[in-house]
Parts: C-alpha cells; sequence; structure tokens
C-alpha cells in the first residue's frame, strides 16, 4: 500500500490480480490509486474449465515501481462449483 498523501489518513494501492484456473493463468490490468478496485477486463470474463471442481486461484497484488517488487495483498482459493452458471 502507498503512503498517504499529504492532508490523507489512508493510503491508496494499485491493484492487480494474477488469476489461475487448472492451466490457464491471466493477469488483470492494474487498477490506480484505489482500495476499492473494480475490473472491467473483458479478456478475463471468460475463461476455460473441465471441472466444477477446479479451484479458482486469485492472487491479488499492488503495484510498486519499476524497481521495487510489487506488494502481496492477499489470495483465496474457491471451488468453481461455487459460481452460479447460465447459458447465453
Amino acid at each position: 500500500m502507498d503512503a498517504p498523501e499529504s492532508g490523507q489518513l489512508s493510503g491508496s494501492s494499485d491493484p492487480y490480480v494474477d488469476i489461475h484456473l487448472e492451466e490457464s493463468y491471466v493477469r488483470t490490468a492494474v487498477v490506480e490509486k484505489t482500495c476499492n478496485p473494480v475490473w472491467a477486463d473483458g479478456a478475463t470474463s471468460e475463461i476455460p474449465f473441465t471441472s466444477l471442481d477446479s479451484l479458482l486461484h486469485l492472487v491479488l497484488f499492488d503495484k510498486d515501481g519499476m524497481f521495487s517488487s510489487d506488494d502481496y495483498l492477499g489470495e483465496i482459493l474457491l471451488p468453481v462449483g461455487f459460481f452460479r452458471f447460465t447459458d447465453g
């Protein structure tokens, strides 16, 4: 998390998510200067899978500058069967 700017009580992040599902891997775009990101990446809306027992692994990072490593913010594993699917 970035240090608070002058006059602010808390800092902000530049978050992105690494998405792992079976053999697929996708990285979202970075959402700059927010602690409440919303991703609208059309490319990450469909990731193929073969089983509802597969685990969706989401790993959240805070993007840092070019000369420092990104900060780990957290992760979660969710079974694909947890989500509701509809045709069309």
